[in-house]
């Protein structure tokens, strides 16, 4: 999963306002001041900020930009289709890899 989508914002969004919204979502997410248990959504957004930062990379594991209706005829690289019941927000997530694809509107 991209640190992209885990923050629910654009690919092509200002490294700063990535950080920012990583800090704040991490600091939610701390296991030490959740009421619930986040210790894996915590985990997995460290894991994937350091990826990030390592590969410093924008444009990860964004694939395409398409229409809603187009959707479950899109196949990932990894050859598998997409599913509509994937959809968070306007991003669709493999379900066997870490790619994803922006539904335009």
């Amino acid at each position: 999963m991209s640190i992209h989508f885990l923050l629910d914002l654009p690919y092509d969004v200002e490294k700063e306002k990535l950080k920012k919204v990583y800090k704040k979502k991490l600091l939610s997410l701390h296991p030490d001041r959740s009421k619930s248990d986040t210790t894996f959504e915590f985990l997995q957004l460290k894991n994937e900020y350091y990826l990030f930062e390592k590969n410093n990379s924008y444009n990860e594991n964004f694939v395409l930009k398409c229409k809603i209706e187009d959707v479950n005829n899109i196949k990932c690289r990894c050859g598998t289709f997409y599913d509509i019941c994937n959809k968070n927000n306007n991003k669709i997530e493999c379900e066997t890899c870490s790619c994803y694809i922006l539904i335009s509107i």
